[in-house]
């Protein structure tokens, strides 16, 4: 039997600069992707800007699931180690946090866009599927695995989780590929649960492996001291994504490629794992990003960054939330399509912050106190 791995060291401080950096980029380009389709910014940009525009952005959701995995390796496992009970106890309040979010985005699309009152109803099943809560659901299910992969972690390390997404992949191959399509009402919770509805994408099952991978990076990046395997299973699985990548543009050319990773019925809703290796290697290129954002920004937006950092869950449905309420619109020229996005991102972010400064009063946190006292966001 193999020895269980020791509590990996992290910072003392609450926070970690670089990190929080990163998730604020990552949640930003989530909400540039919803912001670009809402504004319909494609009719005043030509064919290769949006497609590069799109390749960039169609990386932010996987790029929230490996985030997800990031915080389960800082936050939740050491918590795990530290006092199960407890954790298990904040897993269930996440549970709840992601289920009502769902449902109330939901709400607001029945009222707004508007949809039948059905709709609202089906979500409480999640028997429904709209690009703004979809998030939320993935992240719904994916707590759930978190009851599974934490012990998995702490019996049997890096090697296990990378065993984990062997399994993950094997059986997709062997077993979920071939289930036969889901029922018509049941299409969206087959397409969030393993990818069986056959129109939308990523799956909970799948994105597993976004969240193992997300764990080694962040043991790899934020710990003192890395756990045994992290480094080793972290970069078998970056080259096997590289190779992936690489194997697809010599069978459909770079363009294709990336033609198809902007096409949401060609790799996505497949749940082809060309999609999750995409994501994967776009983190690559993010974390340096957020590491080199983080220590040239001036103090200002530095601050800025980290604040919303800290945040992200909030951020994201704050994002989602006014482009919901927002009347459909679109924009007539690229320099209205960069005012208008580059407003109502800032609008968002100014929105976050203005909440956490309310919910920092004496009288709101005594309100929230016993519900989400030092709560971590989930993202």
């Amino acid at each position: 039997m193999a020895p269980s791995p020791a509590l990996p060291a992290y910072p003392a401080a609450s926070r970690i600069g670089p990190l929080d950096t990163y998730r604020c980029l990552t949640v930003t380009l989530a909400l540039l992707s919803h912001a670009l389709l809402e504004f319909r910014v494609d009719a005043v940009t030509s064919a290769d800007l949006w497609l590069t525009m799109r390749s960039i952005t169609r990386s932010a959701t996987p790029g929230l699931l490996l985030l997800f995995g990031v915080m389960a390796e800082v936050v939740h496992f050491r918590r795990y180690v530290e006092d199960r009970a407890t954790l298990r106890r904040r897993l269930v309040r996440r549970l709840a946090q992601c289920y009502v979010t769902f449902v109330v985005l939901a709400a607001l699309v029945m009222v707004c866009r508007p949809e039948p009152a059905s709709y609202l109803l089906r979500s409480f099943a999640f028997l429904t599927l709209e690009g703004y809560n979809v998030i939320f659901a993935l992240y719904f299910f994916l707590l759930l695995a978190l009851f599974g992969l934490l012990p998995l972690h702490r019996r049997w390390g890096f090697w296990g989780l990378g065993v984990a997404v062997g399994v993950v992949w094997g059986l997709d191959a062997l077993v979920v590929s071939k289930v036969p399509p889901a029922a018509e009402t049941l299409k969206a919770l087959g397409d969030m649960t393993l990818g069986t509805g056959g129109a939308w994408g990523p799956s909970a099952f799948h994105s597993v492996s976004l969240v193992i991978v997300g764990m080694a990076f962040g043991n790899v990046l934020y710990a003192r001291e890395r756990t045994p395997g992290s480094r080793a299973v972290a970069a078998v699985l970056v080259l096997t994504s590289a190779g992936l990548i690489a194997a697809e543009m010599l069978r459909v050319g770079a363009a294709g490629f990336f033609r198809g990773i902007v096409d949401l019925a060609t790799y996505r809703a497949h749940n082809h794992p060309a999609y999750y290796a995409y994501g994967m290697m776009a983190a690559v290129v993010t974390i340096p990003l957020a590491y080199a954002l983080d220590a040239g920004a001036p103090d200002v937006l530095r601050r800025r960054l980290h604040a919303l950092g800290s945040r992200t869950f909030s951020y994201f449905v704050v994002g989602n939330a006014l482009l919901i309420l927002m009347p459909e619109y679109g924009v007539g020229s690229a320099a209205e399509a960069v005012g208008l996005i580059g407003l109502y991102l800032a609008l968002s972010a100014a929105a976050t912050l203005l909440w956490a400064g309310i919910a920092r009063t004496p009288r709101v946190r005594s309100l929230l106190r016993g519900r989400r006292a030092a709560a971590t966001p989930v993202t």
